[in-house]
């Protein structure tokens, strides 16, 4: 009796977009290449800027897109886990490099020389004689791998604001389905085309939180995840709050919007997965200092 072959089915444990997949193997593979091993660490380091996360929890290892979506799971023991999921998602993406990947296993990045062939044993001629061809087709090589180069990354930039109302009340939001692990945290996006960082940190201020905003300072300091970089402004609120970006739909990507005390926004961006809360963190941590300066309480 034939035992027919388990295929895996990315359907069955994947419903993040395909491009999601994609975009998130390829930088895995980067890393890979550059000798490094992809622990949690260095995983979410690389996947923070896309705002993907690998999360582990007592039932495995989780793969998530920004909005949540499972990209692939595997429920076991934690490191058998992430493990698998590396290579679940080598086989969705078609990534030789992942599917075989082991975490602390063989460094899968260099392609080992291919074992030279033994010579082919000398073979009687119909005269007697021995011979031993040259221009065998089948004659030994030694196989000399091309050295890796990774491609240069592209970085594109982000903008974002830390709201500071006159009374010293920060503005904090709470990003919908608390995408990448991220609870509480800061507006910040993608600049559009013919837009100024300015414009694009204000913009993104109003789509996330229904505030308007005007610029005091650029706050010090740049922020790189693997393939942008992130700078903030201090900003103040102008009039009333509006509605923020597709507010009460499925589209949203804020629940909800406060101006709480410094020392309480300071516990609440700290909620959030650790490359994140430390980044905002900082931003904060900047930003007041840099409010209370300008203030004349520095």
């Amino acid at each position: 009796m034939k035992i027919p072959r388990i295929r895996f089915n990315p359907q069955e444990q994947a419903d993040g977009n395909p491009s999601d997949w994609a975009e998130i193997a390829e930088i895995l593979v980067t890393l890979v290449k550059q000798g490094q091993k992809l622990t949690p660490k260095n995983i979410n380091t690389a996947i923070d800027s896309i705002d993907g996360l690998l999360s582990l929890d007592g039932n495995g290892a989780i793969l998530e897109n920004e909005n949540g979506n499972l990209i692939v799971r595997d429920r076991g023991e934690r490191s058998a886990s992430i493990n698998a999921v590396i290579r679940k998602l080598g086989r969705i993406t078609n990534r030789r490099t992942l599917e075989n990947y082991e975490l602390g296993g063989y460094n899968v990045g260099h392609i080992p020389p291919k074992p030279q062939q033994q010579p082919k044993p000398q073979q009687q001629s119909l005269f007697g004689s021995s011979y031993n061809s040259s221009w065998d087709s089948n004659s030994s090589q030694s196989y000399t791998p091309k050295p890796y180069t990774p491609k240069p990354i592209e970085y594109s930039h982000s903008y974002g604001g830390v709201v500071i109302r006159d009374d010293g009340m920060v503005m904090v939001v709470e990003p919908a389905n608390h995408y990448s692990g991220v609870i509480w945290t800061f507006p910040k996006g993608g600049i559009d085309e013919g837009e100024t960082p300015e414009m694009a940190g204000l913009r993104e201020v109003k789509e996330e939180s229904g505030w308007d905003a005007q610029i005091i300072a650029k706050i010090d300091g740049s922020y790189k995840g693997s393939t942008t970089i992130t700078e903030y402004f201090l900003m103040r609120p102008i009039g009333v709050q509006g509605e923020w970006q597709y507010q009460g739909t499925p589209k949203e990507e804020t629940w909800r919007v406060e101006f709480v005390p410094y020392e309480c926004a300071r516990l609440l961006v700290s909620s959030s997965h650790k490359l994140a809360s430390e980044r905002d963190v900082d931003v904060l941590d900047k930003g007041y200092a840099l409010w209370l300066q300008l203030n004349g309480m520095g």
